[in-house]
């Protein structure tokens, strides 16, 4: 194994700490995660380097190693308020912690020339320590990232060439591989069928072309008074991961090719490449305050909604909330998606201005005598009487709430 250095350590802290020897333990913690990637023999690629939960640090010392054979290029910092030197040293403000998610670096690789299909190679990453701008300890976890090498020797006398995608996923998650379609010299009707490796839960399949449609064994059926030329993602497999796969398990789906033919119901021959979904670390997944009995699911950094009434998620910036826009899904819920480093949202009803679950006479209540100055109303009260999203509560909102007490007109979502 090869070996090289991968400091991350704030300048200014690290004048600051010189004579300690031992900081205070602390229950902070960043988890850490290398990325799994696929490339040709003799291609450059990149493996990143990912802080998937991250509760703050202002000093971070990690190195790596790597499989013997592959070239080590380079290493880039992806966060923009950090800079990175050659000796991959990264400084920021060592007055305050970065509590950041993301990909935090990336390492580039060449893959050797002579390097065999399936070959893998493991870019291990370890933790030394972290510490935050108080000078505590902060615990680190880890996983590895690899680099496999993929056939990509050109099909022959092939007309049609099909390919699963290679997924990362956490214990516990669900995961989408897609079924894709590289090249396509025409075909009017295609079988395939599927396996996959033990311990992955199979969820469903569905077609990602408009005009064909999809049986569960991967059968398309289209007019058959023409071909089908198109190109790109033809099928979504839809897997859950076990909930105790240890970080770097690998699911095999292999995908099986039994005829194509086309309009004139010649034969059509094809090449096809398996999928893969490696268990990598789980994302960080956000924490829901709220005053309402709904449902709702947390899945990474979106939070999806079932009501009847219009709600608001949001997250706080200072002294006040910032409403995330709704996405309306096809089964009536609302999806918020929350930025990049962002741990904590609220989740409101719309108009509820005294948070008591019910947008009522009392809400409007609530916000007169805000005005007149006869009670003083928070941060959570003010985002869930700021209809209008103007980031005050005035008369506009008074009346928007007034029509949906009295039934004129809903508040929208």
């Amino acid at each position: 194994m090869k070996k090289s250095l991968f400091y991350i350590i704030a300048a200014t802290l690290l004048i600051s700490a010189i004579g300690f020897t031992v900081f205070a333990n602390g229950e902070s913690r960043v988890v850490i995660s290398g990325s799994h990637e696929t490339a040709s023999a003799g291609e450059t690629v990149e493996v990143l380097v990912n802080l998937d939960s991250n509760s703050g640090f202002c000093g971070l010392n990690l190195y790596f190693t790597y499989t013997e054979g592959l070239e080590f290029v380079s290493l880039t910092n992806s966060v923009d308020s950090l800079m990175c030197t050659h000796d991959v040293t990264t400084v920021w403000d060592g007055a305050k912690d970065y509590t950041g998610t993301g990909t935090l670096a990336l390492l580039t690789f060449k893959v050797p020339e002579d390097a065999a299909p399936g070959t893998k190679y493991d870019v291990d990453i370890y933790f030394i320590e972290a510490y935050n701008s108080a000078l505590k300890n902060v615990s680190g976890t880890v996983s590895a990232g690899s680099i496999t090498v993929e056939d990509d020797t050109p099909a022959v006398n092939s007309d049609l060439v099909i390919s699963g995608s290679h997924e990362i996923a956490g214990a516990g998650e669900t995961v989408e591989m897609l079924v894709n379609i590289d090249s396509n010299s025409g075909f009017c009707g295609l079988n395939l069928y599927f396996s996959y490796t033990e311990g992955l839960e199979f969820i469903s399949l569905t077609n990602s072309v408009d005009s064909l449609m999809c049986t569960h064994d991967v059968t398309t059926v289209w007019d058959a008074t023409k071909d089908y030329t198109g190109t790109g993602t033809l099928a979504v497999l839809k897997f859950k991961v076990p909930e105790d796969a240890a970080i770097g398990t690998k699911y095999n789906v292999d995908i099986y090719f039994v005829e194509a033919f086309d309009s004139s119901l010649n034969p059509v021959s094809a090449t096809v490449s398996d999928g893969s979904v490696t268990v990598g670390a789980a994302a960080s997944a956000l924490s829901v305050e709220t005053y309402l009995d709904c449902e709702y699911e947390v899945s990474g950094r979106v939070v999806t909604v079932s009501s009847d009434a219009a709600c608001k998620v949001g997250y706080k910036s200072g002294v006040r909330y910032i409403a995330i826009n709704a996405v309306a899904n096809s089964d009536g819920s609302y999806s918020f998606t929350a930025p990049e480093g962002v741990s904590e949202v609220l989740l409101v009803l719309k108009g509820d201005a005294n948070l008591d679950g019910r947008v009522t006479a009392a809400d409007i209540a609530r916000i007169n005598a805000s005005k007149l100055g006869k009670t003083a109303i928070g941060a959570d009260a003010i985002f869930a009487g700021d209809v209008d999203r103007n980031s005050a509560v005035n008369d506009s909102d008074i009346d928007t709430i007034k029509n949906a007490v009295l039934r004129v007109s809903p508040l929208e979502w």
